[in-house]
């Protein structure tokens, strides 16, 4: 039979806080056996290379943070090993006890084993003991019953005067602490972007919110739909990593070519946290999606972006109408919202925010006292389809009007040479109308991007309203596409 007591780091166990006084070692004839013949040895270990030296802890001082405690003596090489106590303790306690520590981690160096003849039931693992003749106490570690008798394994415990820990400065240490940070209010932007290429579904709108504030106060937001009845509908949480809002300071946006690189413009964006930063980025990085972001209703790309203090920053180098969103171009309005496009906005359900033209989205954080509301900007662009392009009108020999355009597609927005673009609608449909969108003259359908007016009937358009406008939408699934001008009758 055996019990054994493992080391511990702080406290063993006792069978008792008295010191037995062992019986004089047996003696056997067994050279093989535990204590060699005499019924006892004594070792003393070579000094550990990684002997106990640190102490981790949770700072009672220091708001409960970890801390750590050393004891004393000539460090040695190498790091020295540490003990995880997951206790709260002020400094002088925790050092007082990783300077015992330390000192019976090297007392307990010295080992004894010990036989006896006799069978004693209270003496077990944690017992402290003294040796015949000898000075010390010792602690019992291991207890093993044999034919040759009751062998001890003991170790040295520390002597009184060494287990009295002299009164050692320990210092804490600092902690900055944290500066108390008051929530911030809400703002808020809502907006459908435009079909992504990846997206699996074509049938479906992408509604987003791009929820921030002011500073690092802020704490996010709960949304909601009002479907434009009044009634609220939870759309979840905003994300907690700030979005980076903006506006435009002083005037509009001008008007530019959605074809070519804007090297006019320059506006200037006032971020809402002076904090917030703006990246630059290459034309090769603007070919692969950096730096998009919603001005008002157009969505664009900036290569340069140019700090001016104060939140304030200068972009330049843009591209212009993306997405579809050409038709914004020329109806920008002073002081309009600015979002940067990455992954900070938040998706929202679209079934839950319904389709109605009223439809609002709100937010609130713990600093509103009143929900913050905003409309949602490019209402219908997913599922708009885009406008067509490249018009061309020619007189035929019959003196008919021949008209041709080039179909586009949502979510198709790289152009392959030699492959048709697909058709993202259910069927290719086009209302060709002359005179006024709400009330034309004259309106033809068709299913190429190409019609033909015959002359009987472009003799009567001239002789009845000359000097209209003859134009093209595509008709899509959903919705009609913005027009495409194919020229004037008359």
């Amino acid at each position: 039979m055996r019990m054994r007591q493992e080391p511990g780091s702080f406290f063993r166990a006792r069978a008792s806080n008295e010191v037995r006084v062992l019986p004089e070692p047996t003696r056997t004839l067994d050279e093989d056996g535990f204590a060699s013949s005499e019924g006892q040895t004594r070792r003393r270990a070579a000094r550990n290379e990684q002997p106990i030296g640190l102490l981790r802890y949770h700072d009672a001082a220091r708001d409960y943070l970890p801390g750590l405690q050393r004891s004393s003596g000539r460090a040695g090489p190498g790091a020295p090993r540490s003990l995880e106590l997951p206790a709260a303790l002020d400094p002088a306690t925790a050092r007082a006890m990783i300077e015992q520590a330390s000192r019976r981690h090297d007392w307990a160096r010295e080992t004894v084993g010990w036989r006896t003849a006799e069978l004693d039931t209270t003496l077990a693992p944690g017992s402290l003991v003294s040796l015949p003749g000898q000075p010390g106490h010792w602690r019992v570690r291991e207890w093993e019953w044999l034919e040759g008798g009751v062998e001890l394994a003991l170790e040295r415990i520390l002597p009184e005067g060494a287990a009295r820990v002299p009164s050692l400065a320990a210092d804490p240490g600092q902690i900055p602490p944290p500066r108390d940070r008051l929530a911030s209010p809400t703002s808020l932007v809502a907006f459908e972007l435009p079909l992504d290429a990846a997206s699996t579904s074509t049938r479906s709108a992408r509604p987003f919110a791009a929820v921030s504030g002011p500073d690092a106060g802020w704490r996010g937001a709960a949304l909601y739909a009002d479907r434009g009845d009044g009634d609220l509908h939870p759309l979840g949480s905003a994300s907690r990593n700030r979005a980076l809002l903006g506006m435009l300071a002083g005037e509009a946006l001008p008007a530019a070519s959605p074809l070519l690189l804007d090297r006019t413009s320059q506006p200037i964006v006032t971020l809402i946290d002076p904090a917030m930063q703006l990246i630059p980025a290459s034309i090769a990085q603007l070919a692969q999606g950096a730096n998009r972001a919603l001005v008002g209703n157009e969505m664009i790309q900036f290569a340069d972006a140019q700090p001016l203090g104060d939140g304030r920053w200068r972009i330049g180098r843009l591209l212009r109408g993306l997405g579809g969103t050409e038709e914004a171009i020329r109806a920008h309005l002073p002081d309009e919202n600015f979002v940067l496009l990455d992954g900070a906005i938040t998706p929202l359900d679209a079934a839950t925010l319904g389709s109605a033209a009223n439809r609002r989205v709100l937010a609130q954080g713990p600093a509103d006292p009143q929900m913050v509301s905003a409309p949602l900007a490019l209402d219908g662009v997913t599922l708009r389809p885009l406008s067509p392009v490249h018009p061309h009108s020619e007189i035929q020999g019959d003196a008919s009007l021949l008209c041709r355009w080039t179909r586009r597609a949502r979510g198709a927005w790289d152009w392959a040479d030699g492959i048709d673009v697909p058709l993202v609608e259910e069927s290719e449909s086009y209302i060709v109308t002359y005179g006024p969108l709400d009330a034309p003259l004259h309106a033809w359908t068709t299913e190429q991007p190409a019609i033909a007016i015959p002359a009987a009937t472009l003799a009567a358009i001239m002789a009845e309203a000359p000097g209209l406008a003859l134009q093209v939408r595509q008709r899509g699934t959903h919705a009609l596409s913005h027009p495409l001008r194919l020229g004037v009758i008359g």
